[in-house]
């Protein structure tokens, strides 16, 4: 507490109402998510800071185990430094009473745009922000190029400002992105999935991240999800028109002014039918006539060069790579922590051995 100033825990309607109130929120610190993760076992703390009754910032501090983060968060003005070193300092005296191991806080904060090709069109200098979480004792964990699951350093988004109807929105395309489209007219049909046919979209995506290395998640959380989000959430596949195969799917979420792309696959023999493009394309046609002009393509990786990825996201054209600004660790109890760390190695290896036998 200081003289104007008191950081403590939040109920979950005074978070829904405060997050759903700040501006371009993401949906990561969404009532909607700890909902979803309490549904998945993890714990959450909602913490904020009050003036008086007014919460003038907070965030929602996820984990389990020990092992907590804030992603994209916490909601504040990063430009008043007072009120950021009184959260940081909050934030780590709350994890502390709580015997937490280690906690992270990745700031929705933007160090640059860019466009395709990696080219600087605007950026910003956070030097003072780097040095207030230095002196709080964080670690900066660098300006990563790889994915990260609990808050992507890189995005790719398009704003939908402006255009006005389907012919529009597709004359931002890529002009062989309109071509693939045109080509493949009709062939294509997109379905929304009930509860009970998830197992029709996580095949696609586990197909996929198997494909990039990536471990799949369990069906429980995209039970979660469909439970927690409710409306706020479209499973989507596109199918073959003439016999229903599944050849992609994509989950949407829809949050304030923006819908975010989360988690895709595709089944490869029918990558001809542009299946991915279409469920893109659906959705932001959607977008228009809901007057949502934020469309978040999400996750790449940091790289300009041979990045299949920003090449298919960045072919519906207009769009922008958002470079955040990443992460920043604190590991409160060093020898657990550590510890930890060391056996989770050993038992990879262990793995690693009786794969080869």
């Amino acid at each position: 507490m200081s003289g104007k100033w008191m950081f403590g825990e939040l109920t979950k309607a005074e978070w829904g109402k405060f997050e759903a109130a700040w501006p371009g929120a993401h949906f990561f610190q969404s009532a909607q998510n700890i909902e979803m993760r309490e549904l998945m076992g993890d714990e959450n703390f909602m913490l904020g800071v009050r003036e008086g009754k007014k919460i003038v910032a907070g965030g929602v501090l996820l984990g389990r185990r020990g092992e907590f983060w804030i992603a994209y968060g916490p909601l504040i003005d990063w430009a008043d430094r007072s009120l950021v070193e009184f959260f940081l300092s909050g934030l780590v005296d709350f994890a502390r009473a709580r015997n937490m191991l280690k906690i992270e806080v990745f700031p929705d904060v933007l160090l640059s745009l860019r466009d395709s090709r990696g080219e600087i069109t605007k950026e910003w200098n956070w030097d003072g922000l780097m040095r207030m979480f230095a002196e709080a004792g964080f670690r900066y964990e660098g300006k990563t190029v790889n994915m990260e699951m609990k808050a992507g350093r890189w995005a790719f988004v398009k704003d939908l400002s402006g255009i006005k109807d389907v012919d529009g929105l597709r004359a931002t395309y890529r002009k062989t992105l309109r071509a693939r489209l045109r080509q493949t007219e009709g062939q294509v049909k997109i379905e929304t999935l009930k509860r009970s046919e998830l197992g029709k979209l996580v095949g696609l995506i586990d197909e996929s991240d198997a494909r990039n290395g990536i471990k799949g998640r369990e069906m429980d959380f995209y039970r979660a999800m469909f439970d927690a989000y409710g409306q706020d959430v479209e499973f989507l596949i596109a199918v073959k028109s003439d016999d229903g195969t599944p050849i992609a799917g994509a989950i949407f979420v829809y949050h304030g002014k923006e819908v975010a792309s989360f988690l895709s696959g595709m089944d490869r023999r029918y990558r001809d039918l542009n299946g991915r493009a279409w469920l893109q394309d659906y959705v932001m046609q959607k977008c228009l006539r809901r007057g949502i002009a934020r469309v978040n393509f999400f996750w790449i990786e940091g790289k300009f060069e041979n990045n299949h990825l920003l090449e298919f996201k960045s072919g519906f054209g207009g769009g922008v790579v958002e470079e955040y600004i990443g992460g920043f660790m604190k590991v409160l109890r060093p020898t657990g922590y550590f510890g930890r760390r060391v056996a989770r190695k050993s038992r990879s290896l262990i793995r690693r051995i009786h794969g080869k036998a």
